[in-house]
């Protein structure tokens, strides 16, 4: 799926990215003062979506708040028993073949 999209992204991406990214505003001003239809926030957002899509997201660093999650986590035993033989069985030890 990746490389699909990174196929659609070479061929169409950049002329998407770039109407988004250079597309004046109609009444010259715009939402963030600048003269664009889009303000930095939305265009930037577009420009990291269709490079993450394409090219695959970079690796982030997660902070994990270790002390709330230790009451969460439980420890469970797992105990195996196994049954004694059964004094009913009548099968022969099959010897395992020389190597």
């Amino acid at each position: 799926m990746q490389e699909r999209y990174a196929r659609l992204i070479d061929t169409h991406g950049h002329a998407f990215a770039e109407e988004v990214i250079t597309k004046k505003a109609v009444d010259g001003v715009g939402p963030d003062g600048h003269g664009y239809e889009y303000s930095f926030n939305e265009r930037f957002e577009v420009w990291k979506e269709i490079h993450n899509r394409g090219y695959g997201r970079a690796p982030m660093q997660i902070a994990v708040d270790q002390t709330t999650q230790e009451a969460s986590f439980k420890k469970v035993i797992h105990e195996v028993r196994w049954l004694p033989p059964d004094p009913n069985d009548t099968s022969r030890l099959i010897e395992p073949e020389p190597d």
